[in-house]
């Protein structure tokens, strides 16, 4: 379920762009959040999460719903590719609360922010506290 290594790409179909994009705007002005699953650096399903921060500039889960994201991740052989959430209010980089946070190394995190009436999201690797970006493919 949890990866070793994070993916040196991520790659969603249009389908899940749409998902993440339609939860980004579904919960502004607070920040959107979910799992991406996947396999390989393919996302197969977007996994709505609940922000109960409902902050503009933070997110969390809850404990029972994260783990039901991750048993469903389990029930399907899906790994965890990524996790997503949007900058309603920013940019689509990571923020310092974002790199002490970033729990699961292993993973991909994409973040959404405004572009005009558009989403523009780009994914990161963070690891030990260091960012890297890298390509994010839709189509």
């Amino acid at each position: 379920m949890e990866r070793e290594t994070p993916p040196g790409s991520l790659v969603l179909d249009e389908a899940h762009w749409r998902a993440l994009c339609g939860h980004a705007d579904a919960c502004v002005p607070e920040e959107a959040c979910g799992i991406l699953a996947g396999r390989g650096d393919r996302c197969v399903s977007v996994i709505p999460l609940t922000n109960t921060l409902h902050s503009a500039t933070a997110y969390s889960v809850a404990p029972e719903e994260l783990f039901a994201a991750f048993t469903t991740l389990e029930d399907n052989a899906w790994e965890l590719l990524g996790i997503f959430h949007s900058h309603p209010l920013g940019e689509a980089q990571p923020s310092a609360t974002d790199v002490a946070d970033a729990y699961y190394p292993g993973s991909a995190y994409l973040i959404l922010a405004r572009s005009g009436n558009d989403w523009l999201g780009r994914a990161f690797n963070i690891r030990n506290g260091e960012v890297t970006e890298i390509p994010l493919r839709v189509g």
